[in-house]
């Protein structure tokens, strides 16, 4: 087969704005990237948004693109986090100064201290309180096909 047979080099490059189901991905998680610090969002919209690469990143912000390409990993696994996503449903359970203070911590990387500050809490307070929307989360995934099939039994 000769290179100009090849139907993939006719097709259009893998691109979200040729498929709307990663069109609807990609809204989604700029959707969640609204939440974060100004400086991380511009990264995020740059690289998703606009399809910018880390190195032209890097240039925009003075940075090397190891660094660029680092930032934006450690952002897009914070907003993938199964807990996040769950935290920003319309339907979430937990009560609202719960939800933000796990978001803060889990979307935006603050700490203990610096949201016991924020919220005038103790960093006990704090701690519970992650605790307490971690658990939720945990219990929230947990399904059946974790466990193979097996019964969950409880002990006395």
């Amino acid at each position: 087969m000769s290179l100009r047979e090849n139907r993939w080099l006719d097709e259009e490059p893998y691109d979200a704005r040729n498929r709307p189901e990663l069109r609807n991905a990609q809204a989604e998680l700029l959707e969640r990237a609204a939440l974060l610090d100004q400086p991380d969002r511009l990264l995020v919209e740059l690289a998703i948004k606009h399809r910018y690469s880390t190195r032209q990143i890097g240039r925009l912000m003075h940075a090397p693109g190891g660094t660029i390409y680092r930032r934006l990993r450690r952002l897009l696994n914070r907003l993938h986090d199964p807990l996040v996503i769950a935290l920003l449903r319309p339907n979430c359970p937990l009560r609202a100064e719960f939800r933000q203070i796990a978001i803060e911590n889990a979307l935006i990387g603050r700490g203990l201290r610096e949201l016991a500050d924020q919220h005038q809490l103790t960093t006990h307070q704090v701690r519970q309180m992650l605790e307490y929307a971690r658990g939720w989360h945990r219990g929230v995934s947990l399904t059946p096909s974790r466990f193979n099939g097996q019964r969950l039994t409880t002990s006395r």
